[in-house]
């Protein structure tokens, strides 16, 4: 579906709440409607495409405009280009987000080990290697930039006497 915006009507900017292509091939715009459409021309911008980028739950993640220095509508072509590009836009999106909501959780995490002097840690028997938290490694006296602890490792810092019963 295309949306067209027709002088005094919603800007470009705005196209996101249509959650479809917005198409306006001639600017129209006055000054007082919108203060930065009098840039347009001075910039030779004649039309506007603009679409938004949707997450997988269909949730406005931002908008891909492109603008032409004539007045003509998009071609097929260039909206199936634009398709490619929202929805490639909506995977790099969703996954920084992610990501971001990772590294925080993770925060948490460490911040909350540390507080209550509680670690974690991850025993890959088949290979021996350990994974430690930060908290878990200064518990047990290791530098918190030390990597690839085994499980030898761990078992050097209990006592002799203890070493059977652990």
């Amino acid at each position: 579906m295309t949306t067209t915006i027709q002088p005094n009507e919603e800007s470009v900017d705005k196209d996101s709440r249509f959650l479809t292509f917005v198409i306006n091939p001639n600017f129209g715009f006055s000054a007082d409607e919108e203060p930065w459409s009098s840039l347009l021309p001075e910039l030779g911008l004649r039309a506007c495409w603009s679409t938004p980028i949707l997450s997988t739950k269909g949730v406005v993640l931002g908008t891909i405009a492109m603008y032409s220095l004539q007045s003509r509508e998009i071609t097929d072509h260039e909206r199936k280009i634009v398709e490619q590009f929202t929805h490639l836009a909506s995977i790099v999106v969703e996954r920084k987000r992610a990501e971001e909501a990772l590294r925080k959780s993770e925060a948490f995490l460490a911040e909350g080990q540390r507080i209550s002097h509680m670690g974690r840690w991850a025993w890959n028997i088949k290979t021996g290697k350990l994974t430690w938290s930060e908290e878990q490694k200064r518990i047990f006296g290791f530098p918190s930039d030390m990597e690839g602890l085994t499980f030898d490792d761990f078992a050097g810092t209990i006592h002799p006497e203890d070493r059977t019963a652990a």
